[in-house]
């Protein structure tokens, strides 16, 4: 049995539309990407402890409005099974880790094709010190940087932030002008040809 072309070409649209709302519906929310962002710095700096071999205390320093991430950055170097020395806080081997700055950037509004959805290209950050000092002696001190850029679409924005944590909340960019123009314009011309077409078959 040969299938039609157009029942064909509903099922490919159906497929891709299904795998498409899979992808959205996964999304992690913005403080669950700067979690992911905390946990590749420590990963990062745990092989320069590991290499070691010492048993380090763990200093943290966070401004006021990031102390939530705090608990996340221990859970990063658990994770590396790197347990650092609770039963003596004063360890001459001790990592300290600053975080200066993390957050959500939204860079850009676009559309999804002519009919889609409107996207904003997300951008979460993370930026701040370490410092490996072992009796009293620096052995590494250095800055971190870590970024990652997704899309998300614009609906979702509201329920991706979270209103308590000012720090994964940020201004959207302005939609662009001509993306609001073309829907109206295209379906307006649709309309147009339909109508041309139909009397067009009717004369003949």
């Amino acid at each position: 049995m040969i299938k039609k072309p157009h029942i064909i070409f509903l099922k490919n649209l159906l497929i891709v539309f299904f795998f498409s709302a899979q992808i959205f519906s996964q999304q992690l929310t913005n403080l669950e990407k700067i979690y992911e962002l905390i946990d590749k710095s420590g990963k990062d700096i745990s092989l320069l402890i590991k290499e070691r071999k010492e048993e380090f205390t763990l200093k943290l320093s966070c401004p006021i409005e990031l102390n939530i991430l705090e608990q996340r950055v221990r859970f990063a170097f658990s994770r590396e099974s790197l347990n650092f020395n609770k039963d003596n806080p004063q360890s001459e081997a001790v990592l300290n880790y600053n975080v200066d700055n993390a957050g959500i950037i939204y860079k850009k509004v676009f559309k999804d094709g002519w009919f889609g959805d409107l996207l904003v290209e997300r951008e979460a950050v993370l930026k701040g010190t370490f410092i490996l000092e072992s009796k009293g002696v620096f052995l590494k001190s250095d800055k971190f940087e870590y970024s990652d850029l997704d899309t998300v679409k614009l609906g979702d924005i509201a329920r991706l932030e979270n209103n308590s944590l000012p720090f994964t909340k940020n201004e959207i960019p302005p939609e662009p002008f001509f993306s609001g123009l073309l829907e109206p314009i295209i379906a307006v011309g649709t309309a147009v040809v339909t109508v041309i077409l139909f009397f067009t078959v009717r004369s003949k």
